[in-house]
C-alpha cells in the first residue's frame, strides 16, 4: 500500500515539477526534479535511536493519551505538496495497524497518536515514511552553494529540523529552493 502511495506522489511531483501542472521550477537538478522512491538513492537514512517511536504500532484509535494533528507541507522550487495518503498505515512493521505518526489522505494533516504521553518528533515521521531528511537534505535534494533547505513552523524559521516536537494544529513547511 505504501509503495502505491509513494508512486502516486512521485508521479504528481514529477509532473508538477516539470512545469506540466503549474510547476514554476526554474532550477535544473540534474534534469530530474521528482522526489524518487527512497530506494533510488544510495544514501541510507540515519539509524533510528533506541528510544525512537518509529516502530511503535497502534491497532486502533481507542485508548489514546495523545491525538494531535500538525500539518506538513513540502515545497520544492516553489511548488507545494502535501504528504501522500496512508503513510505509516499497514506497513511491514505495523501490518494491519498504524504507526504513531501516519496520514489518511494527502491533505498535509499528520495524525500523531500515542497510548502514553510522548514527545513525537519530525524525525519519527520521516523515518516511518522512509525519506531521508535533515538540515542538509530532503530525500535526494541536497543543500549546496546555490540551493538551500528552510524549515518554517507557523511561518517562523526553525533550526530544530528532525528534533522538532509536534504540537496540535501547527503548520510545518519544508522548503527546498535557490538561495536568495
Amino acid at each position: 500500500m505504501r509503495g502505491i502511495a509513494a508512486l502516486a506522489v512521485l508521479l504528481l511531483l514529477s509532473v508538477s515539477l516539470s512545469g506540466c501542472v503549474g510547476g514554476n521550477s526554474n532550477v535544473d537538478l540534474d534534469g530530474d526534479t521528482s522526489i524518487p522512491d527512497t530506494g533510488d538513492d544510495q544514501t541510507e537514512p540515519p539509524p533510528e535511536p533506541e528510544d525512537d517511536l518509529t516502530g511503535d504500532c497502534l491497532g486502533s484509535h481507542q485508548n489514546l493519551a495523545q491525538h494531535i494533528h500538525p500539518y506538513l507541507t513540502l515545497t520544492i522550487n516553489g511548488t507545494s505538496f502535501g504528504t501522500p495518503p496512508d503513510v505509516g498505515i499497514d506497513t511491514d512493521v505495523c501490518p494491519g495497524g498504524m504507526h504513531v505518526v501516519h496520514t489518511h489522505d494527502n491533505s498535509s494533516k499528520l495524525h500523531v497518536e500515542t497510548h502514553e504521553p510522548a514527545n513525537v518528533t519530525l524525525d519519527v515521521f520521516f523515518n516511518i515514511w522512509g525519506m531521508p531528511f535533515d538540515s542538509s537534505r530532503l530525500d535526494k535534494y541536497h543543500v549546496n552553494e546555490t540551493l538551500e533547505l528552510v524549515m518554517e513552523v507557523d511561518g517562523v524559521v526553525s533550526n530544530e529540523w528532525g528534533d522538532h516536537v509536534f504540537s496540535d494544529g501547527e503548520q510545518i513547511e519544508i522548503i527546498f529552493r535557490e538561495r536568495a
